[in-house]
């Protein structure tokens, strides 16, 4: 049974959301069952207000991104699970990009190629989100997201605020955000650089 209440509160932050969820369209094996409700956040603000709320009501919950590497149970899910994929907004600033955690790695890869920016290459072919690839600093061809974050936003879920990282604790496939579950990762500021968009596009 889902809190009205709660669903409320959705509403009045404007989160779109589906109760009883089929988990088989949000994942690339198409399979799983179903979840107790499914939130579909539009910005990296609501989702920190969507497992904010989550919290307050003692509701538990997964994040969830492009569901690239992700196998689901095929009965029911008595949790709540917010997909980030609408929060993906993207702003370019010289050689320093800004992207939300839904933001898809395959399509930013080819726009910073578009705008001879190079550094991203590595996660041209990689399946995931923005956010899924800093949880487990994914990479590819010797390189890694660790090479290229700058800095990120959180929202830490022992405050219930929203705090900016500079250090990552990044190792092979793990983050902060692997280690430390109570952060949830909102926003990545990555550095790239100028270079030849032909000899981008041939990497």
């Amino acid at each position: 049974m889902i809190d009205s209440l709660l669903l409320k509160e959705f509403d009045n932050i404007g989160v779109r959301y589906e109760p009883n969820f089929a988990l088989s369209d949000a994942c690339t094996f198409k399979i799983g069952g179903t979840c107790k409700l499914a939130l579909f956040p539009s910005s990296a603000e609501q989702i920190a207000l969507c497992a904010d709320l989550l919290d307050r009501h003692s509701e538990p919950f997964c994040v969830v991104g492009k569901g690239s590497n992700t196998l689901f149970f095929d009965g029911y899910v008595d949790k709540m699970l917010i997909f980030t994929s609408g929060a993906s907004g993207v702003s370019i600033d010289g050689e320093l990009v800004t992207a939300e955690a839904g933001v898809a790695l395959i399509p930013l890869c080819a726009r910073l190629a578009r705008e001879s920016l190079g550094g991203m290459e590595f996660a041209a072919g990689i399946p995931g989100s923005v956010g899924g690839a800093m949880y487990m600093n994914a990479g590819a061809y010797g390189r890694a997201m660790s090479d290229v974050v700058v800095a990120s936003r959180a929202f830490d879920r022992r405050s219930g605020s929203i705090v900016t990282l500079h250090s990552h604790d990044f190792g092979y496939r793990e983050s902060v955000y692997h280690k430390d579950k109570s952060l949830i990762c909102l926003e990545v500021k990555l550095r790239v650089a100028y270079s030849d968009k032909e000899q981008i596009l041939s990497t």
